[in-house]
């Protein structure tokens, strides 16, 4: 919840220098989570060297949290309504889980994103997006729970 806390106290701001892995990062340090580049990546999972692991990979029937993390790679989503196709694409990108709508559907906040709008010279700043994994139809998407920071002696 402190993660999520510090992402809302910083609607409509840029966080360090914008880019959405940034906004984590400082939202677990300010939160006391364990940051990416300390959390060992989970066994099995083929990861590339530029992937972000943010702690606890939930699996398909764990709960998702206001507060956890989705990395993506190279998703796209593709959602049909009526007859206008609307296409989304997340090559790299990071986001923390402001509300789950239903199963596999977020309310987002997260910053160097592009989205409805979301004008480009606010694209740097945090702001909420909404992400329906139901319609993916490419990449990857992980959620991962924060883990506490180790208590330093």
């Amino acid at each position: 919840r402190r993660v999520l806390a510090f992402c809302a106290d910083h609607l409509d701001q840029q966080v360090g220098n914008g880019e959405c892995a940034v906004l984590v990062n400082q939202a677990f340090a300010a939160a006391g989570a364990m940051r990416h580049r300390d959390v060992p990546p989970p066994p099995g999972l083929s990861l590339k060297d530029d992937d972000y692991v943010w702690g606890r990979l939930l699996g398909p029937d764990d709960e998702v949290l206001p507060g956890d993390v989705i990395q993506f790679r190279d998703v796209v989503i593709k959602k049909k309504v009526g007859s206008r196709t609307s296409s989304h694409t997340m090559g790299h990108h990071t986001a923390v889980v402001k509300a789950v709508i239903e199963r596999n559907h977020f309310a987002v906040l997260h910053q160097n994103s592009i989205g409805p709008g979301v004008p480009e010279d606010k694209k740097k700043t945090v702001h909420p997006g909404d992400i329906d994994l139901n319609y993916k139809t490419a990449g990857e998407a992980w959620i991962y729970r924060p883990l506490p920071a180790a208590k330093r002696k």
